[in-house]
């Protein structure tokens, strides 16, 4: 653990998360990962949860005082969707069934 001056106060990653936009990117990052765990229960496939800081000066040329915008980006993954089968006909219209399937006469 690096060592730290006696007077200078550091904000551990936790107390920055709560303070930065009064708490919103907390909240923000916990209801993405709420989603992106409901989707990999439902699908059973990889999620993702990105969160992005980007960090400026303020004031150009004035390194004492720093803007930082945090972004957060949920990859929920996604139930498969089934297909439906359609034929086409001559007019481009679709069907269900095969014009070029015979059918059984049935009595």
């Amino acid at each position: 653990m690096p060592e730290v001056e006696p007077d200078i106060v550091s904000t551990s990653f936790a107390q920055f998360m709560k303070q930065n936009r009064s708490g919103q990117l907390e909240f923000e990052c916990a209801e993405a990962l709420e989603k992106v765990v409901k989707g990999v229960r439902e699908t059973c496939k990889k999620g993702k949860l990105t969160v992005t800081f980007e960090v400026s000066c303020l004031n150009r040329g004035d390194p004492t005082v720093l803007a930082i915008v945090g972004e957060v980006d949920p990859k929920v993954p996604k139930k498969d969707v089934s297909a439906s089968i359609f034929f086409p006909t001559e007019q481009n219209t679709l069907q269900r069934t095969d014009p070029n399937q015979g059918q059984f006469e049935l009595d």
